[in-house]
């Protein structure tokens, strides 16, 4: 609620580009403080605090992507907005056993899962996103 209200402030100074390429590298390196903190098994409070930091930009990032799509693709609007919960919840499926594979003993498998899947998001980012805002279209 508070990433949604954030947003809303910021999209007045910001292009929804702009905020989710923000979005997308904050999570990225938080994540990777994550997995650090998990995998030297730091104390409990900078391993939850690094979590915090990489999830909590969820909600800010998922209103930016539903406004983007709103502004470019108004036709589409339904469409995309339904394949990207569809995706989603494809991809939380798939990536639920390969969290768990180690059982309640470990993080390691859940903080390599969530960087991975940050970081193919960033790539999707930067391959496919990008190359079109700068081209201007």
């Amino acid at each position: 609620m508070l990433g949604s209200a954030l947003v809303t402030r910021l999209v007045h100074h910001f292009t929804e580009y702009q905020m989710m390429r923000f979005t997308l590298w904050w999570t990225e390196l938080s994540l990777v403080a994550f997995s650090l903190a998990v995998i030297l098994q730091a104390p409990l409070w900078v391993t939850a605090a690094t979590l915090f930091c990489g999830v909590s930009p969820i909600a800010a990032f998922g209103t930016v992507t539903f406004a983007a799509v709103l502004q470019r693709e108004s036709a589409f609007a339904g469409s995309v907005t339904a394949l990207l919960s569809f995706f989603g919840t494809v991809c939380a499926g798939l990536s639920a056993p390969l969290v768990d594979i180690a059982g309640d003993s470990s993080a390691v498998p859940m903080a390599a899962t969530m960087l991975i899947s940050q970081s193919l998001g960033l790539f999707v980012f930067y391959k496919f996103i990008r190359p079109e805002h700068i081209s201007g279209h």
